[in-house]
């Protein structure tokens, strides 16, 4: 996994307070992160620090469309995502991650690195199931050809009964 430098917030010299900032998520952030789910995306994200004395809060909207393999058909097809997280950052002795909303960085440390944290808010983003929606006509954007196929060898209680005669 290589470096992704350009995901990353200095927030020393920042006056305490709202500070916004906005990140474009394309194919090359996909290519940093091996056995990915997410093949391809475009994505717009806006991050809104908030400064305090010992303390920065981060709030992400990340929106836009990622490519996945849709898991009925098994064709990619292009999925809308929209999510909101938070992440809280306080100053310490050492860099530690208390939970997946707190972190410590050393006292001395003056930016934060985000490129992990865009791609575990992207993956959380990813419903359970990822299949082609349906159109507004109540057609799915699946494969037809592939989707024949899986009728041909669709299990029912007629074809299961007729199996167990046989």
């Amino acid at each position: 996994m290589g470096e992704l430098g350009n995901y990353s917030i200095s927030f020393a010299g920042l006056k305490e307070g709202k500070h916004l900032f906005n990140f474009e998520i394309g194919p090359s952030f996909f290519a940093h992160f091996e056995k990915s789910d997410i093949l391809n995306g475009h994505l717009q994200v806006s991050i809104e620090l908030d400064k305090k004395s010992r303390l920065l809060e981060l709030t992400f909207r990340i929106t836009g469309k990622i490519e996945v393999q849709c898991d009925r058909c098994l064709d990619l097809f292009y999925l809308p995502v929209q999510s909101s997280h938070s992440l809280f950052i306080k100053f310490g002795k050492e860099r530690k991650e208390l939970s997946d909303e707190l972190l410590v960085l050393k006292e001395n440390e003056h930016q934060v690195k985000l490129d992990q944290y865009l791609y575990e808010y992207i993956m959380l983003s990813l419903p359970y199931q990822r299949v082609h929606p349906i159109d507004a006509s109540g057609i799915s954007g699946c494969n037809p050809k592939m989707i024949e196929k899986l009728n041909k060898y669709l299990v029912t209680e007629e074809t299961s009964g007729d199996r167990n005669h046989t």
